[in-house]
């Protein structure tokens, strides 16, 4: 088989906040395990794919990248000149696939239980990609109005049936209807095609689209609509078939998603994290990164804490969560956007604390990384190495220091850091002045 898959790498990080931030979004979270939902993606995919391509953005190219070195596994990372929604992401990965290939189409935050089973419904439904876009359909178990329907038509063979039409998150009682008909399935944002089926499709209904698939060319790109897949091609197409997934799906789209797929105690209280007492408390979600956290006599209620914001919600309002994020991005307020950790193209740092005229940071350099060659005018430095070897130019003295070892940087000084090792290198960062933010870098 020859399969391509194109990862949409992208969000917003509202619905799993204050965990999930626009710079750190739900894919790149560790909820069920060691591995992230994007690293889970990857790997269920690597065995049945000639190649993979991730679209992301910059904000989270170096994330994406740490997150396959983890794991091993090679992948063409492709960011987009900005967020367009799934269409002309779509285009976009399809620009680099090869002729005559099949493209699987997946969202890098889904959690699916069994990737045997994956890889042997993808191969099972691989001959109608020459002919159709195909989309998974997953069958609902409850009236969920926050995802998108598909109505049966005609069957085609076991498990596969022409879309009769898509129809967007209904209203309860309509969510009821389409359950009890058995016509309808949830809409899983997962498509399977080939390259040529999808081609004629976007110069079909959206030759923007085409365009971004054919040429190289970034305004054409920014002239896209913002809109999904779905809209653009599956809502006209006359070639769409729903394959029907019979496995365990989820779209973690929520704090309560998350309780439904972790494992409970015999109070039916699920956590994340070792610090959580519970006394007379059921059914609650528990997840601390730092601080123990003891519930008394509270029932059916999500508590998030992360190092700037605790999160307190009734599990049944786990979607007005969406509304809290708005009211921060209305005020401006960069919780909504930052966590206390940001990748770099060197590794990362994570804010530890921050005052009026002091800031302290841990900072992680990866083997044979740098720090770009800077100066500040507002601040001084110091750095306490707690791990590895650094390379430190200060004005033009260079000289290494090693573990439980520091150096200070001067305002208004030149400095370099770089690290020679093998290993990653860990340092203490204490920032010092009267202003603060990135733009007193000087950078070379």
């Amino acid at each position: 088989m020859d399969i391509t898959a194109i990862i949409l790498c992208g969000g917003s990080g509202s619905r799993l906040w204050p965990l999930s931030r626009t710079n750190f979004p739900k894919q790149f979270l560790r909820l069920f395990g060691k591995y992230s939902l994007f690293q889970e993606t990857i790997l269920r995919i690597k065995d049945i794919t000639d190649k993979i391509f991730v679209i992301t953005s910059d904000k989270h190219y170096w994330i994406a990248e740490e997150h396959l070195d983890e794991i091993g596994i090679e992948a063409n990372i492709i960011t987009e000149p900005t967020s367009k929604n799934t269409a002309p992401a779509i285009a976009l990965g399809l620009r680099h696939v090869e002729e005559n290939q099949s493209v699987l189409i997946l969202p890098s935050d889904n959690k699916i239980e069994d990737n045997d089973s994956f890889q042997t419904f993808v191969k099972n439904i691989y001959e109608y990609t020459k002919d159709y876009i195909i989309t998974f359909g997953i069958k609902p178990t409850y009236p969920e109005t926050g995802y998108g329907y598909i109505e049966l038509g005609e069957i085609i063979s076991n498990n596969i049936y022409k879309v009769n039409r898509f129809v967007e998150k209904p209203d309860e009682t309509k969510a009821r209807e389409y359950i009890s008909s058995n016509k309808y399935l949830w809409n899983s944002g997962m498509f399977f095609s080939s390259k040529s089926v999808l081609l004629e499709e976007f110069n079909k209904f959206d030759k923007t689209l085409y365009d971004i698939a054919t040429q190289e060319s970034i305004d054409i790109f920014l002239k896209a609509k913002d809109i999904s897949f779905d809209y653009a091609i599956m809502e006209h197409t006359d070639r769409g078939l729903c394959a029907k997934f019979d496995m365990h799906w989820s779209d973690v789209g929520s704090w309560a998603c998350v309780y439904d797929e972790l494992p409970k105690d015999e109070h039916q209280n699920a956590k994340i994290g070792d610090g959580y007492i519970a006394i007379e408390s059921n059914r609650n979600l528990i997840l601390s990164e730092n601080r123990l956290v003891v519930s008394v006599g509270i029932d059916n209620i999500i508590l998030v804490d992360t190092a700037d914001v605790t999160l307190v919600l009734n599990k049944n309002h786990a979607q007005d969560i969406k509304y809290v994020f708005n009211i921060l991005k209305s005020q401006n307020d960069k919780r909504a956007d930052e966590s206390n950790i940001s990748y770099k193209p060197y590794g990362y740092y994570i804010t530890l604390e921050e005052r009026e005229n002091f800031k302290i940071r841990k900072l992680v350099l990866k083997p044979k990384k740098n720090i770009s060659k800077q100066m500040h005018h507002h601040r001084a430095e110091h750095w306490i190495v707690l791990k590895g070897t650094a390379k430190v130019t200060i004005d033009n003295t260079e000289k290494y220091f090693h573990e439980n070892e520091s150096f200070f940087v001067p305002k208004s000084t030149w400095h370099y850091i770089e690290n020679p090792g093998f290993i990653d290198l860990e340092m203490l960062e204490v920032q010092s002045g009267e202003y603060l933010k990135e733009d007193d870098t000087i950078r070379v």
